[in-house]
């Protein structure tokens, strides 16, 4: 689904893939990533790996070399879960990120817990000052959309934007079909014709901005 997303117009169609920490061992992780990226007809700046931070804590320096040869070929790599373990900030230097996650533990009572609010603003601090991407995840409520925003997160993903749904419904809703969450979706200019697979929610499509829509 995502070549042919690309094809009929939306150059920026990104898919996000969780790794397990056994695929970041040993050294063929960048060739089969590249041989998938291939045989889907995708460039590298199509994929985003997310890694979660415990995984960063359990295999440490053994993820540098294999990270780095995904970031060097235009793979985006994400921190995800980021602030829900142990890791010290000099990850932020040692692995070639390019975007943190905040974890949805503080985002679900951000507009209550003033601590959840300062964990979510000092991640998006430390995003900007290495130069990353930033994005919340499980974002289910308008304020928590719009208080995001006020702090500078301009990404998110959750409910509020729209739930995970058949590959089907995705191409129906960017040729124009009704969709009740605000996620901005690409509108089309041709039909497809192939077989679209499901769509895992917002993981399979640019994560969306947090500017509200109709």
């Amino acid at each position: 689904m995502a070549r042919r997303v690309r094809e009929l117009g939306n150059r920026n169609f990104r898919l996000n893939v969780n790794l397990f920490a056994i695929q970041l061992r040993g050294d063929g992780l960048a060739e089969t990533v590249m041989k998938a990226l291939d045989e889907n007809g995708l460039p590298p700046d199509a994929l985003e790996i997310e890694v979660t931070e415990n995984i960063f804590l359990q295999e440490g320096e053994a993820m540098v070399r294999p990270l780095h040869q995904l970031h060097d070929l235009g793979v985006g790599v994400a921190f995800d879960d980021y602030g829900t373990g142990f890791a010290s900030l000099s990850l932020l230097k040692l692995f070639p990120l390019t975007r943190l996650k905040i974890d949805r533990s503080f985002v679900r009572n951000l507009c209550t817990d003033k601590e959840d609010e300062v964990v979510a603003r000092s991640i998006v601090y430390l995003a900007e000052s290495f130069c990353l991407d930033v994005t919340a995840e499980g974002v289910e409520q308008e304020d928590q959309r719009k208080r995001l925003r006020e702090l500078g997160c301009e990404s998110a993903q959750g409910y509020l934007f729209g739930r995970p749904m058949p590959g089907e419904r995705v191409m129906e809703i960017m040729r124009g079909a009704a969709h009740s969450g605000l996620a901005r979706w690409p509108r089309l200019h041709a039909e497809p014709h192939a077989d679209l697979g499901t769509a895992q929610g917002s993981e399979t499509n640019d994560t969306p901005p947090l500017a509200k829509h109709a």
